[in-house]
């Protein structure tokens, strides 16, 4: 039996449960019937997508509706892609495969010029067009060494928040900081009901959530964090691991007092953290070395689905021409020839007959959309060619973002 004899359609409301089910299938997970109303306010009912075998659903996808912040601190509509499984009775018979092409087929018809997702195996989305677009260092950082070179110089205070005070304070100083940094998501009421709930299944065995905001005077919250402890004693002594879920700041000497805050923390030996690739924190410190880099790798894969809708929606750090073939085998109808040109900051793109001075896939475009992968080193690689002497370099110029592209949220 191959893809084209099962169905593809959302789900119902009272198919949520099976749907839900099949997802967790899928990733070896144990559902649970109790959280099943948080999941059911959280997901979109007509963004959601089931292959079904009669009336038996074998493979999930869905879609939140993200808002998500480009170069130049624009603000493009994304499909956030989710919930994306195949039971395993059901694997390499092209499931998987219509799914993503219906998705995608559904999502350009929303006026959506971008997908995002976070990717359970790194072999699997770059054949449909996704890129690795954001990444992250994974850090490990001793308390009893690292010693600022240079203290924050924030005023203010940190204080320790209950659920009703992080319900209230939180989300506003998200939203300040997702619209500032590039790569962020908007987040719904209910993902912060979600978050703030703090099921067991969120703390992977870590304890219970702690959040900390930043104030720079009484009232006027600037940042703050949300960190489990896990707890350690080695032969009467304190060894806990602070595992720090999320920073969010307005500058850098906010970011650097909320680190300063971390460090500080009783009977914590070292602060576990996943941070953006030119994270600040190493030049913070008279020893770099404490910032110690256990692990990188990608968090974001980004996927263009409207060549010049996405390239007109953001900014630009220098004036240039480039024309671009991009060759989207999955989705031909994405791809083609544009032109792209850059004046004062915004683009001019449309499809155009001229010789390319670059080629690349769907993928590397997705890769370098956001700023966070340079146009050498994909050449270096052998994923884009240049065909006009020079073009590389410019396209690096045009293409430059800082900082880094980065998010705080999984989905």
């Amino acid at each position: 039996m191959d893809a084209h004899e099962f169905t593809l359609r959302p789900v119902t409301d009272d198919e949520l449960p099976a749907f839900f089910e099949a997802e967790q299938t899928a990733f070896g997970e144990t559902s649970d019937p109790a959280e099943l109303e948080h999941s059911r306010k959280l997901i979109e009912l007509d963004r959601t997508l089931a292959a079904f075998e009669g009336d038996r659903i074998v493979a999930t996808a869905g879609v939140y509706s993200f808002e998500l912040t480009v170069p130049g601190l624009r603000q493009l509509k994304a499909a956030g892609v989710t919930a994306v499984g195949v039971l395993p009775t059901h694997r390499r018979r092209g499931i998987l495969t219509s799914l993503m092409a219906r998705q995608l087929d559904d999502v350009a018809a929303r006026g959506e010029p971008l997908a995002i997702l976070t990717a359970s195996e790194g072999g699997i989305y770059g054949r449909f067009g996704y890129g690795a677009a954001i990444f992250f260092r994974k850090v490990d950082v001793n308390t009893r060494q690292a010693r600022p070179a240079r203290p924050a110089q924030a005023p203010g205070r940190v204080l320790l928040l209950d659920k009703a005070e992080a319900a209230k304070l939180l989300p506003a100083v998200y939203d300040q900081v997702r619209r500032a940094t590039v790569g962020a998501v908007s987040r719904t009421e209910a993902w912060w009901t979600e978050l703030l709930r703090d099921p067991e299944h969120h703390r992977g065995g870590h304890g219970r959530r702690f959040d900390a905001v930043h104030e720079r005077a009484p009232g006027e919250a600037d940042g703050y964090v949300t960190y489990r402890i896990e707890q350690r004693w080695i032969e009467q002594q304190p060894r806990s691991i602070l595992h720090l879920d999320e920073l969010c700041a307005v500058d850098d000497e906010v970011h650097a007092a909320l680190w300063e805050y971390l460090l500080g923390v009783d009977l914590v030996e070292t602060v576990r953290a996943y941070v953006p690739v030119d994270d600040p924190m190493p030049w913070r410190l008279a020893d770099a070395r404490q910032f110690h880099t256990t692990r990188t790798g990608e968090h974001i894969w980004a996927r263009v689905l409207d060549v010049p809708a996405a390239l007109a929606g953001r900014a630009w750090a220098d004036d240039g021409r480039l024309v671009l073939r991009v060759e989207d085998s999955f989705r031909p109808s994405s791809g083609g020839t544009f032109e792209l040109d850059v004046a004062n900051g915004s683009a001019q793109v449309g499809r155009t007959g001229d010789a390319p001075d670059l080629v690349l896939g769907a993928s590397e475009l997705g890769s370098l959309y956001l700023g966070g992968v340079a146009w050498r080193d994909l050449g270096r690689a052998g994923r884009v060619t240049e065909r006009t002497p020079g073009s590389l370099e410019r396209a690096d110029r045009i293409f430059a973002t800082h900082p880094a592209p980065w998010s705080t949220t999984d989905f």
